[in-house]
């Protein structure tokens, strides 16, 4: 049987963000605003990184040849689902 799937790559956890937060929580004591500000943007930078944790999808189609044939849609996984349904029901009906 042939293998059709949507594959997507992983964004890497925001190590910067941790650092901000760390940073502002010892800034807290002489410069609390600054501080604060810097706690906000690396929670904000987090907070983005886990809605947006999966990117580059990719809709990899098995056919006879031995390569794949890769459909990419970037960010648009809704999308990439849509055509590799369509495609495994035409396949199907063949």
């Amino acid at each position: 049987m042939q293998q059709n799937h949507l594959t997507y790559s992983t964004r890497k956890f925001p190590i910067v963000a941790l650092i901000l937060i760390f940073i502002g929580f010892l800034l807290f004591t002489s410069y609390w605003v600054l501080g604060l500000l810097f706690v906000v943007v690396g929670g904000v930078y987090i907070y983005w990184w886990s809605k947006h944790r999966q990117f580059n999808y990719q809709v990899n189609l098995r056919t006879s040849s031995t390569q794949p044939f890769i459909l990419n849609f970037g960010e648009n996984a809704e999308f990439g689902n849509q055509v590799k349904n369509a495609i495994l029901t035409d396949m199907s009906e063949l």
